[in-house]
């Protein structure tokens, strides 16, 4: 590839890869997250409801569970960032991946030789970059095959009496029927 040693290796450092897919996952998991928060004050609340006095309302076990589990809203509080980091992380062994496939593939699509793919340990999808390296290899045959017939054909073409015999060759079968 055209980029240097030094930015291959930071970008194998980088976690946020590919800020769409990765910023989708984040997004989802916060949400889940937050879905999870809101059902667990419902539950809380209605056990405190259930526990409280019956004249207590349905303000006051709301407040009982803001007031006894304190350190449980700190605990989430404090988890969810780890979770989204860490889903963040995991997604790049698949979305770095993906990455440098659609690098390699734009290379060879723009006619230049990219070299070998080839993904980290650990990544997900290393059978793709085998495939693509077959596919890749399969094109250079092809393109060699395709320079090697039109050379030949531009030496036919340079000498006039290989192409007379040949359409002569071509008519006398034609004339026998």
């Amino acid at each position: 590839m055209p980029t240097d040693e030094k930015n291959i290796k930071a970008l194998r450092r980088k976690v946020f890869v590919d800020p769409q897919v990765q910023g989708a996952l984040a997004r989802r998991i916060i949400g889940h997250w937050c879905m999870f928060m809101l059902l667990a004050i419902l539950c809380l609340w209605t056990v405190e409801v259930f526990v409280s006095e019956p004249g207590d309302g349905m303000l006051r076990p709301l407040a009982a569970v803001w007031s006894n589990y304190t350190f449980f809203w700190l605990l989430m509080l404090s988890i969810i960032p780890a979770f989204t980091y860490d889903t963040v992380k995991l997604s790049a062994r698949f979305a770095g991946p993906i990455f440098r496939f659609r690098r390699y593939l734009r290379a060879v699509g723009d006619g230049e030789n990219p070299g070998e793919l080839r993904f980290r340990n650990g990544d997900f999808w290393t059978e793709l970059a085998s495939d693509f390296n077959r596919v890749v290899a399969r094109i250079e045959h092809l393109e060699e095959e395709v320079r090697l017939l039109n050379e030949q054909l531009e030496q036919q073409q340079g000498a006039p009496t290989c192409v007379t015999e040949t359409h002569s060759q071509a008519a006398e079968p034609a004339a026998a029927t």
